[in-house]
């Protein structure tokens, strides 16, 4: 994996115009695309530069590092590092890495999540593993 960073203002459209919306956090956005070879994710959180001061050194420092553009080899390590941020967000650490499998436990819960490599979380999984924490630890 490669990573590049860049400011609020770099230029996604021109750059990325067929990106796929895959993640959303308050204000954030994640993406996929894909081309030739090559799969990428971009992780806009360009939305904070309306809160970051142009006088203060260091927002003026975190509006340069807004855009974070991550390159993969292969759709199954975009895949896996995929799963990993959604997990991470989520408040889950992974506590196994099998061939076909890694095995995350929530944070301060003895909830275990184990996702096949083959597997892509989606918004509705992430839902149910929610509720499936919530039913177990409460």
């Amino acid at each position: 994996m490669r990573q590049e960073q860049y400011s609020s203002t770099y230029p996604l459209d021109s750059h990325f115009p067929h990106r796929r919306f895959v993640w959303g956090w308050e204000g954030d956005g994640l993406f996929a695309w894909e081309q030739a070879e090559t799969s990428y994710l971009i992780l806009d959180e360009s939305t904070l530069a309306d809160f970051l001061l142009e006088s203060d050194p260091s927002d003026a420092s975190v509006s340069q590092h807004l855009v974070t553009v991550l390159e993969f080899d292969t759709e199954d390590e975009r895949r896996d590092h995929l799963n990993d941020l959604v997990l991470r967000s989520m408040g889950y650490h992974l506590v196994q890495e099998m061939e076909d499998e890694k095995t995350y436990v929530a944070d301060g819960f003895n909830h275990r999540v184990t996702i096949p490599r083959t597997t892509e979380i989606t918004k509705e999984m992430a839902r149910s593993i929610q509720r499936e924490r919530r039913s177990t630890t409460s």
